[in-house]
């Protein structure tokens, strides 16, 4: 994906590109999870799956045909299928034409306002999405009313990441608090976004496409889910690496039947991985990294953000050792305290001037 947007494009242009790589690779995925489910051997690989699809376009067939192989291109969202190509998956796949036209991608596209359209999105989610948002009982009579964005509401809708729809759900709920000028609500629901995309990309089938999936929400959804003093920090690398560690701890537990099994759309046991409920070698790993908005003054957000870092190094090294330790060792606290007053410290030195350091330490 990245060798594919181009910097100088405009930036909605870059976008749209993203989204349509993830809408096309969603879309192959589902159809290869489909012909795999049936038994069919020879749908393993792109060309295997093309040749099922679109028989007639492959070399042999005639003689006035050669193979052009556009299957490994849909398989990479490099190139995206024209209608003559979802009509034949369709057919041989059906239900799939509704994946690659699914109103999801319009939500997670960040370049599209809002406005007073989120209602409109909201609706076309699954039932256990919508009633993570809407009031229970209005929903039984068609009647839509919204629980205000606060930490219950997030927190019920973490208990839907399965799928696409409760990560739309945030997208959402994200480009509203953006459209307000609201940047408290924007970090606060960028966390719970953190924690939705990291269970949503453990959950078949986006497991299969989790990679694009990240890359987009690093380069184009969190950056604006930042406060005024904090800011999300997301790397590719390491987010896919704990998408890999949350998977192995979760069947690791469920074998250990420390938490239940749960189908693909319910995240309720999951969700104890990451709010601390199991540990805080779990919670602490797998919880974002945090940097410093560049027009912070607020020394205490600087010391936040270095004593968070040092608890989330920590986590993660317990978690690559495949190791269970429930509290940080007093080491690691010593360590978390000290970073939290070295980080402060210097914050304030490089808001000072040399008329308000008063004698400062390390004030020249």
């Amino acid at each position: 994906m990245k060798r594919k947007l181009i910097d100088s494009l405009p930036f909605e242009r870059q976008v749209a590109s993203a989204i349509d790589i993830l809408r096309c690779v969603a879309w192959f995925e589902h159809i290869r999870d489909h012909l795999q489910k049936t038994g069919s051997r020879v749908c393993a690989t792109a060309y295997g799956i093309g040749k099922f699809i679109q028989p007639e376009t492959y070399a042999g067939v005639s003689p006035a045909l050669y193979n052009h192989n556009m299957w490994p291109k849909y398989a990479a969202g490099l190139h995206c299928p024209g209608q003559v190509t979802l009509a034949a998956a369709e057919k041989k796949v059906p239900g799939s034409t509704a994946i690659y036209d699914a109103s999801v991608w319009t939500m997670l596209n960040v370049t599209n306002p809002v406005g007073g359209q989120i209602d409109t999105g909201l609706r076309t989610l699954r039932v256990e999405v919508q009633e993570a948002l809407y009031e229970k009982k209005g929903l039984r009579f068609g009647r839509y009313h919204r629980r205000k964005v606060g930490q219950a509401t997030l927190s019920s809708l973490e208990r839907h990441a399965g799928g696409l729809d409760a990560l739309a759900a945030a997208v959402l709920l994200l480009k509203e608090a953006c459209e307000a000028g609201d940047r408290e609500r924007c970090f606060h629901v960028g966390l719970s976004l953190h924690r939705i995309l990291l269970m949503t990309c453990v959950s078949m089938p986006v497991l299969s496409y989790r990679l694009p999936l990240i890359v987009y929400f690093s380069l184009f959804v969190f950056p604006l889910a930042a406060s005024d003093s904090l800011i999300i920090d997301v790397p590719i690398c390491e987010f896919y690496e704990m998408t890999d560690l949350l998977s192995t701890y979760v069947a690791i537990l469920e074998d250990l039947r420390v938490i239940r099994a749960e189908n693909a759309r319910v995240t309720r046991e999951r969700r104890r991985l990451l709010v601390g409920d199991l540990g805080k070698d779990l919670q602490f790993g797998l919880m974002p990294r945090l940097k410093v908005a560049p027009d912070c003054r607020d020394s205490r957000v600087a010391g936040r953000v270095a004593s968070h870092t040092v608890g989330k190094d920590w986590g993660l090294s317990v978690l690559r050792q495949y190791g269970a330790v429930d509290f940080p060792p007093e080491e690691t606290l010593l360590d978390m305290k000290a970073a939290y007053d070295q980080a402060r410290l210097r914050h304030e030195l490089s808001q000072c001037t040399r008329e308000e350091c008063n004698g400062l330490p390390g004030c020249g």
